[in-house]
């Protein structure tokens, strides 16, 4: 496992980095953000990518960058997700997304990250998200359309019959374990 601690990433720190021989993992814990050019680099990786810190966002081509990487990209840093950059993310194939600091959705942010596929077994976790509007329930439940898949929306308390009716077509795993005192039409379309 690598440890990053620098607050800026050069391309040549970013091809070190690739070159070493952990291919295991990569945390960056104190980036604040991250070029095109970088995440064109760190694609490249056999690992994990994780980045804890990102608060001035991810720019769209810098993620577009990102979704050639075929091993987890953890983005927990990210607390805004703009809809061009979910949209890129969609295209990513790595078979875990993490975005658990991202707390709203977009119909547009959701319809991007609906459109991620992953690798077998892929997961994509926003457990940050406290709430879901039901047609941004509808382009996350696109996601779900495969068996193998899992996602995880822990950080809901509450889940309208129009979302759960949404989410209830996956047929993945769904993880609403935060959803406080479900209404019976809620728990009805889980059943």
């Amino acid at each position: 496992m690598n440890i990053c601690r620098e607050s800026v990433l050069t391309e040549n720190e970013a091809h070190w980095l690739v070159a070493s021989k952990d291919q295991s993992f990569i945390g960056f814990t104190r980036l604040t953000s991250i070029s095109q050019e970088v995440a064109g680099v760190l694609a490249h990786y056999g690992g994990c990518l994780a980045f804890s810190r990102l608060v001035n966002g991810l720019c769209p081509a810098a993620a577009a960058e990102l979704a050639n990487h075929t091993g987890g990209v953890i983005l927990n840093g990210l607390t805004e997700l703009l809809p061009e950059t979910a949209a890129e993310l969609g295209n990513y194939k790595g078979r875990m997304l993490y975005l658990d600091e991202v707390t709203s959705l977009s119909v547009e942010t959701a319809g991007g990250l609906g459109r991620y596929l992953g690798g077998e077994e892929a997961s994509l976790s926003l457990k940050g998200v406290k709430s879901l509007p039901d047609n941004a329930a509808a382009g996350l439940a696109k996601y779900l359309g495969r068996v193998e898949s899992s996602l995880n929306l822990s950080g809901l308390t509450t889940l309208s019959a129009e979302s759960a009716r949404e989410l209830a077509k996956c047929r993945g795993i769904l993880e609403l374990q935060g959803v406080i005192r479900p209404s019976t039409k809620v728990l009805a379309m889980f059943m």
